[in-house]
């Protein structure tokens, strides 16, 4: 038969493994929390640069129409100065009266 002793002891040593198991499986998932923010860190960090040289471009763009959109005001302006001095040049149109 199996005596106090000999028991306590086969207790104790399921009790450590146990416990070694347990603190094991625990630094596994801890590990694996780490590595999965560290990857979404990194995605993060990505998404970031990618916005950022989207924003860039964006202000490149509003920039370049700006300057195309004012260029565009002065060219109908001129437009309209030219259309005037042509105005000016033309001989009055003759108009018949209609007789009855």
């Amino acid at each position: 038969m199996i005596d106090l002793p000999s028991a306590q002891a086969f207790f104790w040593l399921c009790f450590g493994v146990g416990i070694l198991l347990v603190a094991s499986f625990l630094s596994w998932c801890l590990f694996e929390v780490v590595r999965l923010l560290r990857q979404s860190n990194e995605i993060t960090l990505h998404v970031r640069d990618v916005v950022a040289g989207i924003e860039e471009d964006l202000e490149g763009l509003k920039e370049r129409f700006g300057t195309v959109i004012g260029n565009v005001a002065g060219l109908a302006k001129g437009a309209s100065k030219i259309s005037g001095l042509i105005d000016e040049f033309k001989p009055a149109k003759k108009t018949r009266k209609r007789t009855k």
